[in-house]
Protein backbone atom coordinates (compact mmCIF):
# COMPACT_ATOMS: atom_id res chain seq x y z
CA UNK A 1 0.00 0.00 0.00
CA UNK A 2 2.70 2.78 1.23
CA UNK A 3 4.83 1.63 -2.21
CA UNK A 4 1.67 2.11 -4.16
CA UNK A 5 0.77 5.69 -2.60
CA UNK A 6 4.06 7.09 -3.28
CA UNK A 7 5.19 5.51 -6.35
CA UNK A 8 1.88 5.07 -7.75
CA UNK A 9 2.29 8.25 -10.09
CA UNK A 10 6.04 6.93 -11.67
CA UNK A 11 9.11 6.23 -9.97
CA UNK A 12 10.84 9.16 -10.63
CA UNK A 13 7.73 10.85 -9.36
CA UNK A 14 8.59 8.99 -5.82
CA UNK A 15 12.04 8.88 -5.94
CA UNK A 16 12.30 12.63 -6.19
CA UNK A 17 9.19 13.20 -3.96
CA UNK A 18 11.69 12.70 -0.94
CA UNK A 19 14.62 14.49 -1.37
CA UNK A 20 11.68 17.37 -2.32
CA UNK A 21 10.34 16.93 1.17
CA UNK A 22 14.11 17.32 2.74
CA UNK A 23 14.66 20.05 1.04
CA UNK A 24 11.01 21.75 2.06
CA UNK A 25 11.54 21.15 5.29
CA UNK A 26 15.09 22.65 5.08
CA UNK A 27 13.58 25.91 3.58
CA UNK A 28 11.04 25.80 6.59
CA UNK A 29 13.38 24.95 8.93
CA UNK A 30 16.01 28.07 7.66
CA UNK A 31 13.17 30.42 7.86
CA UNK A 32 12.22 30.05 11.46
CA UNK A 33 15.66 29.54 13.14
CA UNK A 34 16.44 33.26 11.33
CA UNK A 35 14.70 34.24 14.20
CA UNK A 36 17.03 33.90 16.40
CA UNK A 37 18.82 36.50 16.69
CA UNK A 38 22.19 36.58 14.94
CA UNK A 39 24.36 37.44 17.70
CA UNK A 40 23.33 34.42 19.70
CA UNK A 41 23.97 32.15 16.79
CA UNK A 42 27.30 33.44 15.78
CA UNK A 43 28.52 33.38 19.74
CA UNK A 44 28.00 29.09 19.79
CA UNK A 45 29.38 28.76 16.56
CA UNK A 46 32.44 26.54 17.40
CA UNK A 47 30.08 24.45 19.45
CA UNK A 48 27.37 24.16 16.91
CA UNK A 49 30.61 23.49 14.18
CA UNK A 50 31.77 20.57 16.34
CA UNK A 51 28.03 18.93 16.70
CA UNK A 52 27.59 19.42 13.21
CA UNK A 53 30.97 17.64 11.99
CA UNK A 54 30.18 14.72 14.99
CA UNK A 55 26.53 14.37 13.79
CA UNK A 56 27.31 14.70 9.82
CA UNK A 57 30.15 11.84 9.91
CA UNK A 58 27.63 9.47 12.20
CA UNK A 59 24.99 10.41 9.93
CA UNK A 60 27.41 9.67 6.86
CA UNK A 61 28.02 6.06 7.79
CA UNK A 62 25.25 4.80 8.95
CA UNK A 63 23.24 6.18 5.31
CA UNK A 64 26.42 4.62 3.91
CA UNK A 65 25.46 0.99 5.80
CA UNK A 66 22.10 0.70 5.70
CA UNK A 67 22.10 1.48 1.72
CA UNK A 68 24.77 -1.51 1.24
CA UNK A 69 22.73 -3.83 3.59
CA UNK A 70 19.62 -2.85 1.15
CA UNK A 71 20.98 -3.36 -1.91
CA UNK A 72 22.54 -6.62 -0.51
CA UNK A 73 18.95 -7.65 0.74
CA UNK A 74 17.96 -7.24 -2.89
CA UNK A 75 20.69 -9.29 -4.54
CA UNK A 76 20.59 -12.20 -2.38
CA UNK A 77 16.48 -12.11 -3.24
CA UNK A 78 17.17 -12.04 -7.22
CA UNK A 79 20.18 -14.82 -6.70
CA UNK A 80 17.07 -16.67 -5.30
CA UNK A 81 14.45 -16.19 -7.62
CA UNK A 82 17.33 -16.83 -9.83
CA UNK A 83 18.29 -19.61 -8.55
CA UNK A 84 14.69 -21.38 -8.21
CA UNK A 85 13.84 -20.45 -12.21
CA UNK A 86 17.07 -22.19 -13.00
CA UNK A 87 16.27 -25.61 -11.22
CA UNK A 88 12.51 -25.32 -12.50
CA UNK A 89 14.30 -25.52 -16.06
CA UNK A 90 16.52 -28.19 -15.08
CA UNK A 91 14.00 -30.40 -13.56
CA UNK A 92 11.14 -29.83 -17.00
CA UNK A 93 13.99 -30.31 -19.11
CA UNK A 94 15.20 -33.53 -17.12
CA UNK A 95 11.68 -34.61 -17.44
CA UNK A 96 12.56 -35.51 -21.41
CA UNK A 97 14.68 -38.39 -20.47
CA UNK A 98 12.22 -40.02 -18.46
CA UNK A 99 9.98 -42.97 -19.30
CA UNK A 100 6.11 -42.76 -19.34
CA UNK A 101 4.58 -42.24 -17.53
CA UNK A 102 6.55 -40.31 -15.09
CA UNK A 103 7.80 -37.84 -18.07
CA UNK A 104 4.07 -36.57 -18.55
CA UNK A 105 3.32 -36.51 -14.77
CA UNK A 106 6.75 -34.22 -14.00
CA UNK A 107 5.76 -32.35 -16.97
CA UNK A 108 2.37 -31.32 -15.85
CA UNK A 109 3.42 -30.69 -12.37
CA UNK A 110 6.26 -28.56 -13.34
CA UNK A 111 4.08 -26.56 -15.59
CA UNK A 112 1.49 -25.86 -12.84
CA UNK A 113 3.98 -25.02 -10.57
CA UNK A 114 5.07 -22.28 -12.64
CA UNK A 115 2.15 -21.20 -13.55
CA UNK A 116 1.28 -20.83 -9.57
CA UNK A 117 3.87 -18.81 -9.32
CA UNK A 118 3.79 -16.56 -12.13
CA UNK A 119 0.02 -15.94 -11.91
CA UNK A 120 -1.11 -16.15 -8.32
CA UNK A 121 2.31 -15.89 -6.16
CA UNK A 122 4.05 -13.01 -7.82
CA UNK A 123 1.66 -10.82 -7.48
CA UNK A 124 1.25 -11.36 -3.47
CA UNK A 125 5.50 -11.72 -2.97
CA UNK A 126 5.28 -7.70 -1.69
CA UNK A 127 2.41 -9.21 1.13
CA UNK A 128 4.35 -10.67 3.84
CA UNK A 129 1.67 -12.38 5.08
CA UNK A 130 0.21 -14.01 1.70
CA UNK A 131 -0.28 -17.45 2.39
CA UNK A 132 2.08 -19.64 -0.05
CA UNK A 133 0.81 -22.92 0.54
CA UNK A 134 -1.11 -24.08 -2.67
CA UNK A 135 2.82 -23.79 -4.05
CA UNK A 136 4.14 -25.17 -1.54
CA UNK A 137 1.66 -28.22 -2.27
CA UNK A 138 2.65 -28.40 -6.31
CA UNK A 139 5.77 -28.67 -5.28
CA UNK A 140 5.50 -31.31 -2.78
CA UNK A 141 3.13 -33.10 -5.28
CA UNK A 142 5.75 -32.75 -7.86
CA UNK A 143 8.43 -34.49 -5.22
CA UNK A 144 6.12 -37.41 -4.19
CA UNK A 145 5.99 -37.81 -8.20
CA UNK A 146 9.66 -38.40 -8.31
CA UNK A 147 10.47 -40.14 -5.54
CA UNK A 148 7.83 -42.84 -6.25
CA UNK A 149 9.91 -43.98 -9.52
CA UNK A 150 12.00 -46.86 -10.18
CA UNK A 151 13.82 -48.50 -12.82
CA UNK A 152 16.27 -51.03 -13.85
CA UNK A 153 17.79 -49.43 -16.97
CA UNK A 154 20.81 -48.18 -15.51
CA UNK A 155 21.10 -45.74 -18.34
CA UNK A 156 17.37 -44.15 -16.46
CA UNK A 157 18.87 -44.34 -13.11
CA UNK A 158 21.57 -42.03 -13.95
CA UNK A 159 19.64 -39.34 -15.60
CA UNK A 160 16.89 -40.04 -12.48
CA UNK A 161 19.36 -39.41 -9.84
CA UNK A 162 20.72 -36.42 -11.28
CA UNK A 163 16.76 -35.46 -11.93
CA UNK A 164 15.82 -36.48 -8.18
CA UNK A 165 18.74 -34.09 -7.06
CA UNK A 166 17.41 -31.04 -8.71
CA UNK A 167 13.32 -31.57 -7.61
CA UNK A 168 15.38 -31.48 -4.60
CA UNK A 169 16.80 -28.17 -4.45
CA UNK A 170 14.68 -26.99 -6.14
CA UNK A 171 12.10 -26.83 -2.93
CA UNK A 172 15.36 -25.09 -0.58
CA UNK A 173 15.14 -22.85 -3.61
CA UNK A 174 11.57 -22.07 -3.06
CA UNK A 175 12.33 -22.04 0.48
CA UNK A 176 14.47 -19.01 0.17
CA UNK A 177 12.86 -17.25 -2.50
CA UNK A 178 9.60 -17.16 0.13
CA UNK A 179 11.71 -15.92 3.05
CA UNK A 180 12.94 -13.52 0.98
CA UNK A 181 9.77 -11.73 0.64
CA UNK A 182 10.16 -11.06 3.83
CA UNK A 183 13.75 -9.63 4.41
CA UNK A 184 13.04 -5.86 5.30
CA UNK A 185 14.66 -3.26 7.36
CA UNK A 186 13.17 -3.25 11.06
CA UNK A 187 11.19 -0.51 12.13
CA UNK A 188 14.24 0.42 14.42
CA UNK A 189 16.76 1.06 11.45
CA UNK A 190 14.20 3.42 9.95
CA UNK A 191 13.48 5.28 13.43
CA UNK A 192 17.64 5.46 13.87
CA UNK A 193 18.11 6.49 10.18
CA UNK A 194 15.49 9.29 10.07
CA UNK A 195 16.23 10.70 13.35
CA UNK A 196 19.49 11.12 12.53
CA UNK A 197 18.96 12.46 9.24
CA UNK A 198 16.85 15.13 10.42
CA UNK A 199 19.00 16.48 13.29
CA UNK A 200 21.84 16.33 11.16
CA UNK A 201 19.84 19.09 9.18
CA UNK A 202 18.86 20.87 12.58
CA UNK A 203 22.13 21.36 13.25
CA UNK A 204 22.77 22.57 9.60
CA UNK A 205 20.07 25.83 10.76
CA UNK A 206 21.99 26.80 13.84
CA UNK A 207 25.09 26.96 12.12
CA UNK A 208 25.87 30.31 10.91
CA UNK A 209 27.47 32.31 8.33
CA UNK A 210 28.23 35.28 7.16
CA UNK A 211 26.94 34.78 3.48
CA UNK A 212 23.15 33.80 4.08
CA UNK A 213 22.55 32.72 0.90
CA UNK A 214 25.25 30.47 0.58
CA UNK A 215 24.08 29.19 4.24
CA UNK A 216 20.93 28.43 2.39
CA UNK A 217 22.16 26.68 -0.42
CA UNK A 218 24.42 24.63 1.67
CA UNK A 219 21.69 23.28 4.00
CA UNK A 220 19.03 22.66 1.17
CA UNK A 221 21.67 21.05 -0.71
CA UNK A 222 22.77 18.23 1.48
CA UNK A 223 19.04 18.05 2.79
CA UNK A 224 18.33 17.11 -1.30
CA UNK A 225 21.17 14.59 -0.86
CA UNK A 226 19.77 12.96 2.32
CA UNK A 227 16.39 12.74 0.82
CA UNK A 228 17.87 11.02 -2.45
CA UNK A 229 20.24 8.20 -0.22
CA UNK A 230 16.99 7.10 2.04
CA UNK A 231 14.66 7.37 -1.37
CA UNK A 232 17.38 4.70 -2.45
CA UNK A 233 17.06 2.85 0.53
CA UNK A 234 13.31 2.67 0.75
CA UNK A 235 13.38 1.50 -3.43
CA UNK A 236 15.80 -1.51 -2.81
CA UNK A 237 14.13 -2.47 0.99
CA UNK A 238 11.23 -4.38 -0.30
CA UNK A 239 12.33 -6.73 -3.69
CA UNK A 240 9.08 -7.48 -4.78
CA UNK A 241 7.17 -4.11 -4.85
CA UNK A 242 8.09 -0.34 -5.61
CA UNK A 243 10.32 0.60 -8.07
CA UNK A 244 13.14 -2.07 -7.57
CA UNK A 245 10.55 -4.99 -7.36
CA UNK A 246 11.92 -8.10 -8.56
CA UNK A 247 9.70 -9.01 -12.09
CA UNK A 248 8.78 -13.23 -12.43
CA UNK A 249 10.64 -12.82 -16.18
CA UNK A 250 12.70 -15.54 -15.18
CA UNK A 251 9.81 -18.20 -14.54
CA UNK A 252 7.95 -16.68 -17.43
CA UNK A 253 10.97 -17.38 -19.70
CA UNK A 254 11.17 -20.74 -18.15
CA UNK A 255 7.63 -21.69 -18.93
CA UNK A 256 7.77 -20.37 -22.63
CA UNK A 257 10.74 -22.54 -23.35
CA UNK A 258 9.13 -25.52 -22.19
CA UNK A 259 5.70 -25.35 -24.14
CA UNK A 260 7.58 -24.50 -26.91
CA UNK A 261 10.05 -27.08 -26.88
CA UNK A 262 7.42 -29.82 -25.07
CA UNK A 263 5.91 -29.43 -28.43
CA UNK A 264 8.84 -30.06 -30.59
CA UNK A 265 9.44 -32.69 -28.91
CA UNK A 266 6.59 -34.84 -27.66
Amino acid sequence: MFYDILFGHGIWVGIFSIPACFALFAYIGIRVFKLIPVHIRQAHRDTVSYGLATISIFTAVLLASIAVTAWELHAKAEASVSQEAQLAADVLRGSFAMPEPLKSELMKGGQNYLDIVINEEWPQMGNSNHNFQKGWDALVDLYMTAIKFRTNDSVVQIQYADLYQKVSTLIDARRNRVLSSKDHLPPIVWATLIAAAIINIIFLFLFSMENQAMHDFIAILISIVIGFVIAFILAFDSSYEGPMAIPADAYESVRINFIKYKAMYP
